[in-house]
């Protein structure tokens, strides 16, 4: 049996044994990313200059910005609302349909991309953004403007908000081919989302 004398100093040595293995034993765990935590903003324009200027990490000079914890509610400033309102009147589209839009295809996330790999804010896939000169597609501003841009082509052409909505989700030759909104359950369900959101 161990002495009073020995068992302080053996019991003093087992309790640090677990911080000796394992150095991050009892310390809180840091918190797991979002999944749409870390995001990159890129620094070339005033949109996301502002965006990060009011989370309070805008840097000037820098070409690419990487802040981690901003989420997409955060994005919902508005900086991204008056972008949406720039760019909605420019080219003659309710501000609600836009936001509607933006909301169904990435819920606000700048970084999103699709497993299609539709990119940004309105996910537009990389022919259509070689299409719209889109060279930025993760740029709030500028996936905002050529998104709005390429929906209004689909409206001046097709005629009408649903129509436009199919042709921006599925393409505009399915919207001829079937003339009408194409009988794929994703683009129909989409469809619905968007009108839903904006009656």
């Amino acid at each position: 049996m161990f002495s009073m004398a020995w068992s302080r100093p053996a019991a003093a040595i087992l309790a640090l044994l677990p911080l000796l293995l394992f150095p991050g034993f009892g310390q809180a765990a840091e918190p797991r990313p979002r999944h749409d935590d870390p995001i990159w903003l890129y620094g070339e324009s005033e949109a996301p200059s502002l965006v990060l200027k009011q989370a309070g990490a805008y840097q000037p000079r820098q070409r690419f910005i990487f802040f981690r914890g901003i989420t997409r509610q955060q994005l919902q400033t508005p900086a991204v609302q008056q972008l949406i309102s720039q760019y909605s009147a420019k080219h003659g589209l309710e501000e609600k349909l836009v936001r509607a839009v933006i909301e169904v295809e990435s819920d606000f996330n700048p970084n999103a991309v699709s497993p299609a790999g539709a990119q940004g804010l309105m996910q537009i896939m990389p022919g259509t953004q070689r299409d719209l000169g889109l060279s930025q597609p993760f740029d709030p501003g500028s996936n905002i403007e050529a998104g709005v841009r390429y929906l209004r082509e689909q409206l001046d052409r097709f005629g009408n908000v649903e129509l436009a909505l199919a042709a921006y989700n599925s393409g505009p030759e399915n919207v001829t081919r079937y003339n009408g909104i194409p009988p794929f359950a994703e683009t129909r369900e989409y469809v619905r989302k968007v009108l839903a959101k904006i009656r």
